[in-house]
């Protein structure tokens, strides 16, 4: 479920009810949370750390090579956006596939333990998520996975049922830049193709399949880069 509170129809901040799971991975361990929201509501708190369609490419080498790069994700497509939104604002369509989020590293969400009207805990926890004063100011959340199903359902006239999704958000500062991008690279094979030339660029980046770090596909990579970046 889901309440937006605000002042006189203004509202500052996007509350949900979560379920919450933990990933202990060694020492580390990894907190997530489950819930369901309207796509209208994720939209104003969301958004896809991506790289636009009109960035030089000079400036996207030169960002590989100081990383962990802020932008990694490729452009929304409009035309993928307008098929989502046509094919689910149907009657009987629904979307049950959910979204994968992330608290932007720059940012602060609050998560407290959901409370009954006598004031024990129900088991679930209450997120509040501040909306953004301007529309140049960045969102709190980065969206992972499925940035194409958010602003789709989010385009919907007729359809108004919740868009699930998974949060990674730990306040121990577990989820680096770098760990996000990694979990966007290994999610995107099961998803649509990356371009070639992304799919390398990822990679290279993080040291994935045939550009672990110092092998000779790496070194070209890395020579490419420097060469688009000093041009």
């Amino acid at each position: 479920k889901f309440i937006v509170r605000g002042v006189l129809d203004m509202p500052q901040e996007v509350v949900i009810t979560c379920q919450k799971y933990e990933i202990h991975n060694g020492d580390m361990v990894f907190p997530y949370y489950l819930g369901a929201l309207d796509a209208k509501e994720l939209r104003k708190v969301s958004d896809a750390p991506s790289f636009g369609y009109d960035t030089p490419n000079n400036q996207i080498a030169a960002e590989v090579l100081v990383p962990p790069t802020q932008h990694w994700q490729r452009p929304l497509k409009a035309e993928k956006v307008a098929a989502i939104s046509a094919r689910f604002d149907m009657e009987s369509e629904i979307m049950p596939n959910p979204v994968l989020l992330a608290v932007n590293p720059d940012k602060r969400i609050n998560i407290s333990p959901d409370v009954d009207g006598y004031g024990h805990q129900t088991g679930l926890w209450t997120i509040r998520i501040p909306i953004p004063e301007s529309f140049n100011e960045q969102k709190p959340l980065w969206i992972i996975d499925g940035q194409h199903r958010v602003m789709g359902m989010a385009e919907t006239v007729r359809s108004n049922s919740p868009l699930p999704f998974v949060l990674l958000y730990s306040n121990q500062d577990v989820y680096f830049p770098a760990v996000l991008a990694k979990i966007f690279a290994q999610v995107t094979t099961e998803a649509t193709p990356l371009n070639i030339i992304h799919q390398a660029w990822m990679q290279f980046v993080f040291n994935l399949g045939d550009y672990s770090e110092d092998t000779p596909t790496w070194r070209a990579m890395k020579t490419a880069a420097l060469l688009c970046s000093t041009q």
